[in-house]
């Protein structure tokens, strides 16, 4: 799959401010109007005038525009995207996506789905690749890019995007449940944040049925840590109270360890080990540690901050 069918998301709709509706995560602010994505464009980008006024999608006609990846957005509590295209260096076109996320959570949630580079200095968090600059600032999430990708062409999408940053004047705060994650041996790059099953396993496969009760009531981080001579991944998942977060542990070790007899680690066939263990309404897992005490230790960790956190 190349750079632009991952990230092509435009949009075929009303224009309008509308005030929508999407079940509350735990993390997001409180259901407010969507942000007038039009008024974050600069009046002129790159040396000319937009070539449109732009089109503009909400909840339901999203779909007319990405399809299937639709759920993806939805998934972090999406509210509008705007779809802009400006005339570029070289009769290039770049088009600019804004997408109002609802809270500065989600909004970084989505970035830290897509990205797998290194930091481009644009808003509270950005990564440039073939053509293609994605960031996030408060509750907005940005992608601006272009098919013919060339050093005017680069200038040009950096110069947009830190006059789109510019303009969001908020800068928002990371969801609270990465303040659980220990800090010794992490990668901050590789921190993940989301709710559902599906991008669990996009992240590492689990399972094809959701064992975890993962969905839009729960909040959920991976990331990766140095351990041994090699990493592992750290799951944390908050459950809504300690029952789902009881009977998701169950139903981890009963996946992973059947025949265990509860024993919170253990290894599997591939010769990694994973472990589980539960403190208090959160999960916290670990998979691909090279050993069992570095994942013992990793779930020690994991649970310490946890009751440090909340108390």
């Amino acid at each position: 799959m190349n750079a632009r069918s991952l990230f092509q998301m435009v949009l075929a709709a009303a224009a309008g401010v509308l005030l929508f509706t999407h079940p509350a995560r735990s993390d997001s602010q409180q259901e407010e109007p969507i942000v007038d994505l039009r008024a974050l464009l600069p009046e002129t980008i790159g040396g000319g005038e937009p070539a449109d006024a732009g089109v503009l999608y909400d909840q339901e006609t999203i779909f007319l525009y990405m399809n299937g990846a639709a759920e993806i957005y939805l998934s972090y509590d999406f509210r509008a995207l705007l779809v802009q295209r400006v005339p570029g260096p070289a009769e290039d076109t770049i088009s600019v996506e804004l997408y109002d996320m609802g809270s500065s959570a989600e909004a970084f949630g989505v970035f830290s789905r897509n990205r797998s580079g290194e930091e481009a200095g644009v808003g509270q968090g950005s990564e440039y690749r073939s053509g293609y600059l994605l960031f996030w600032k408060d509750r907005l999430f940005a992608t601006i890019w272009t098919d013919r990708e060339s050093p005017a062409s680069r200038e040009a999408i950096f110069e947009i995007g830190r006059a789109i940053a510019e303009r969001v004047i908020e800068e928002g705060s990371l969801p609270d449940l990465l303040s659980r994650l220990p800090e010794s041996g992490l990668d901050p790059g590789s921190i993940r944040y989301f709710h559902k099953h599906t991008d669990l396993n996009q992240h590492y496969f689990v399972s094809d049925e959701n064992i975890l009760g993962l969905g839009e009531h729960t909040d959920a981080t991976m990331a990766e840590y140095a351990a041994g001579d090699g990493g592992l991944l750290l799951l944390v998942v908050r459950y809504p109270g300690e029952a789902e977060a009881a009977f998701a542990h169950e139903q981890l070790i009963e996946h992973f360890f059947p025949e265990s007899q509860g024993i919170e680690v253990a290894p599997l066939e591939d010769g990694s080990f994973a472990g589980s263990a539960r403190e208090g309404r959160s999960l916290v897992a670990v998979f691909d540690a090279p050993d069992a005490e570095s994942a013992k230790e990793h779930l020690a960790a994991a649970r310490s901050r946890l009751e440090e956190r909340e108390k």
